[in-house]
């Protein structure tokens, strides 16, 4: 179940969701544009992950944390 699939916040090629798990979870997603797909912060974590168009989609549509 997705809690709001609509962006919060939306400045500088950059977009955060907040997303709710199944289970309650709620994280925040903070998304950027990259050369091949897109850049994810998870809860203003330092690591990033880079996921293609299609991952992003599913994590969006079916979270699993």
């Amino acid at each position: 179940m997705i809690l709001c699939f609509n962006p919060l916040i939306s400045e500088n090629m950059k977009t955060i969701y907040r997303v709710e798990s199944p289970t309650g979870e709620v994280r925040v997603l903070e998304v950027s544009r990259n050369e091949t797909g897109y850049n994810v912060y998870i809860d203003d974590s330092n690591i990033c992950e880079s996921i293609t168009e299609e991952e992003l989609t599913e994590a969006l549509e079916n979270p699993n944390f």
